[in-house]
């Protein structure tokens, strides 16, 4: 092999676009691995793990919700007493 010939492959032009297809190939392939991830042995798909993490994010929800309501009744309540002794 000459050194024109090393020179060659050595180029950047000529290795750059390979490895620029790497990550083209592996997102082209990422959705059908995460799908294969999150089916278990128990046969449950993506669908399903959705709608239990939209269950707990429901759930979440309405719990931060209701202590939200009881700390705004309760610092409405140190208000109303900080307003009977403070003129």
């Amino acid at each position: 092999m000459s050194y024109q010939m090393i020179a060659a492959r050595l180029h950047p032009a000529t290795w750059l676009p390979a490895i620029g297809a790497i990550p083209a190939r592996l997102l082209a392939r990422l959705p059908a691995r995460l799908r294969e991830a999150l089916e278990d042995e128990c046969g449950a798909e993506f669908g399903e793990y959705a709608m239990v993490f939209a269950l707990i994010a429901l759930v979440a929800l309405v719990g931060v919700t209701a202590v939200g309501v009881e700390l705004d009744r309760i610092f409405d309540q140190i208000d109303a007493e900080l307003a009977k002794i403070l003129p």
